[in-house]
């Protein structure tokens, strides 16, 4: 299993691009999300392989990078999962220009949170409501399992999702002691217990708040493995990790 983090931020940060994580098979190239971490990946990059892409939310910083894909792969090759209300809010913005066009040739395949979605022949994605808006992800596939929970806190829908995988991908927007009841999205702490708790193989950090610096980030993920274990992960631009 091979995991590329194309753009890790939440929000907009000069060093660090928005949502997107790469997991590539011999068929298909996985995206979860599609922020602006996007477009650093060049033309042609699936090489013929199908694109599944699995969107978490309409926001911008989970979909900007769709305006880049129009020019770097063709519309047959891919295939979108969203909730059908995301997915029209990213075709009513006026900033996509001609990617309008491309997102209307796609295959776009609409989600109801709790519901599956098989492939006969490679895999199949659980769907659970993470959040108000936010829908979360479980893709099994070659018998192992990757949770995608992002721009969320933690929720009974992330627990499902997550159950022992072998890799968990969760929203870390804070430190422990910067989150409030009233925050949207999770802290390390709570992401890290959460996935102790599943009996998730391994856990990334990940959607950092955008004034979060290296500095920050270290203690992020100290909290995280104080709470988890020596296998969480600080998930960063560019960053490849194999299991």
């Amino acid at each position: 299993m091979k995991l590329f983090f194309a753009g890790t931020g939440g929000g907009y940060a000069h060093y660090r691009r928005t949502s997107c994580v790469l997991f590539e098979t011999p068929k298909t190239i996985f995206l979860f999300d599609a922020g602006s971490g996007l477009d650093s990946l060049p033309a042609g990059f699936n090489k013929g392989k199908r694109i599944v892409i699995a969107i978490s939310c309409g926001e911008l910083d989970q979909t900007i990078g769709l305006k880049a894909l129009a020019s770097l792969v063709k519309p047959e090759d891919v295939t979108i999962f969203a909730v059908k209300n995301d997915f029209e809010e990213i075709l009513n913005k006026k900033l996509l220009g001609e990617a309008f066009h491309f997102l209307k040739q796609v295959n776009f395949i609409p989600v109801t949170p709790g519901e599956s979605y098989k492939d006969e022949n490679e895999f199949v994605y659980k769907t659970e409501k993470t959040s108000e808006d936010s829908v979360g992800y479980r893709l099994e596939i070659f018998g192992a399992n990757i949770a995608y929970c992002n721009n969320c806190k933690v929720s009974e829908g992330a627990k499902k999702l997550s159950k022992n995988a072998t890799v968990l991908i969760h929203d870390t927007y804070y430190l422990d002691e910067e989150f409030k009841e009233e925050s949207l999205n999770a802290s390390a702490k709570q992401a890290a217990e959460l996935a102790k708790d599943q009996g998730v193989e391994n856990f990334f950090c990940y959607h950092y708040k955008p004034d979060y610096d290296a500095v920050k980030l270290k203690e992020l993920l100290e909290e995280a493995k104080t709470a988890f274990g020596e296998k969480a992960f600080l998930a960063t631009d560019g960053l490849r990790a194999e299991f």
